[in-house]
């Protein structure tokens, strides 16, 4: 089975601090005469001193909720009061009034629409779940395009877009179990303070257990916490600082090519450490990971800086939300064939981004190139008799195993194609060059790309 991954262009679910550049105060080139002193603090203090109220707001507010419903029994109601009024005092970050008021309507008018529907299905056995989730879905592209003024929109388009996600996945919960939240329910769950802000997406049914299967808060927390928070901070100034410092305008386009999308994909990391923060603060923990610290895996950074393939890169980007892809989208879709069910899920994806252009290009791309880079795998791996698939063999028969001096050789050379790509795919996400139209951006790299990946399509026809 493919594995999938929501590749944001917005860092996260959230565009509140969509583009960390924001905090920078220079220019690329102005980092050429900078030394590290300077650099330090014009830039990596300035970034972080940005930042930094508003990680407080969010870390306290979710470690007073999280240490409230752990250490004092309360009800279900009063639980889910709390954590819609918690993620509303976060969402009034948001500087917009026009902004939030659109947000209350929204939440009010979809709760509506879903239990009318919900009636619907009860009453007359008419399944309506799939057109209701095309109707959110298309409700994301025509906010932004038609009936929202383009500056309010990306001020709330993130919390819209996890507020989406939850829809859909109520939709499939209630006409599987045939029953609906109530409004506290719904409101508690839409809102949840741990991810309102930066994502990320979680089940209603892991949302619950925060109440009813509540974890005891320890040293351990308050360690993963500041985890978290560090990591988070790092990313940020790496994104900000450090990447235009280290990798200078005076070397080559690719290399330059490199440190932008170096640059995007850290400030990507940086909300993603900030939203496992939030989780964790708020009492969520161990989303794919164990042992005794606290954790809540959003992204893997290692695995993607070291690729072993463009499909690792997919599914170790933002895990919750590849799973909410993988779950709602992709299986359900598998039955019309395995092409089509990833092209209809990076398609999705990238309507739940409001369809921006330049985030569908490098969604689909990213969707053609990880089915080729598979399937062209597979080929010379049995061409070769070699352990050389995207994913190791689980009981391996091939004559070369991965162990084998040959084929580490070559997995690290798909490794360099997939940075290679990478590159590629993440130049077209600096603000820096939107003048550029994509097709003077990707022929400045000559292509090369959509030739290897054109080599690896004459492969498998």
């Amino acid at each position: 089975m493919y594995d999938l991954m929501d590749f944001n262009y917005f860092d996260s679910e959230n565009d509140y601090y969509d583009d960390t550049q924001d905090f920078e105060e220079y220019d690329d080139d102005d980092f050429q005469d900078e030394n590290f002193t300077d650099v330090w603090n014009n830039c990596v203090l300035l970034s972080s001193q940005s930042i930094l109220p508003l990680m407080w707001r969010l870390m306290f507010s979710n470690i007073s909720f999280g240490l409230l419903v752990s250490s004092v029994k309360i009800s279900e109601p009063i639980f889910h009061l709390l954590s819609g009024l918690t993620g509303i005092y976060l969402a009034s970050e948001v500087e917009s009034t026009e902004g939030k008021s659109i947000l209350i309507i929204y939440l009010i008018v979809s709760y509506l629409i879903i239990i009318g529907t919900h009636f619907i299905h009860k009453k007359c056995s008419k399944d309506l779940g799939p057109i209701v989730k095309v109707f959110f879905i298309a409700s994301l592209i025509f906010s932004q395009h038609l009936f929202i003024k383009k500056e309010v929109f990306l001020r709330i388009r993130g919390i819209l877009m996890i507020i989406v996600m939850k829809i859909l996945h109520l939709i499939d919960e209630t006409f599987e179990k045939g029953e609906f939240p109530s409004v506290l329910q719904y409101f508690g769950y839409t809102l949840c303070s741990a991810n309102i802000l930066f994502g990320p997406w979680t089940t209603y049914q892991e949302y619950k257990e925060l109440h009813s299967q509540p974890k005891k808060k320890n040293a351990y927390w308050i360690l993963g916490i500041f985890k978290s928070f560090t990591l988070s901070l790092t990313c940020l100034t790496i994104s900000n600082c450090w990447a235009a410092y280290l990798i200078s305008g005076s070397f080559n386009r690719w290399l330059l090519a490199y440190r932008d999308a170096l640059s995007f994909r850290f400030s990507h990391y940086f909300v993603s450490y900030l939203a496992e923060m939030s989780m964790i603060s708020a009492g969520f923990k161990n989303f794919n990971s164990g042992g005794k610290l606290w954790s809540y895996t959003v992204v893997s950074p290692l695995d993607i800086e070291f690729p072993t393939s463009l499909a690792t890169v997919v599914t170790k980007w933002n895990q919750p939300i590849h799973l909410f892809l993988k779950n709602t989208i992709y299986l359900p879709m598998r039955k019309y064939g395995q092409f089509s069910a990833i092209m209809a899920t990076f398609l999705v994806s990238s309507f739940l981004h409001g369809f921006e252009v330049r985030v569908s290009v490098v969604l689909l791309s990213l969707g053609v190139f990880s089915f080729l880079q598979v399937k062209s795998r597979i080929l010379i791996s049995d061409a070769m008799d070699a352990c050389l698939n995207v994913k190791p063999c689980k009981q391996c028969t091939h004559k070369y195993g991965r162990d084998n001096f040959g084929v580490r050789t070559s997995l690290l050379l798909f490794a360099f194609d997939s940075i290679l790509h990478l590159a590629y795919l993440g130049i077209l996400m600096d603000p820096a060059l939107g003048d550029l139209s994509i097709y003077e951006q990707w022929s400045d790299l000559y292509f090369i790309s959509h030739i290897i990946m054109f080599v690896n399509f004459l492969l498998i026809i």
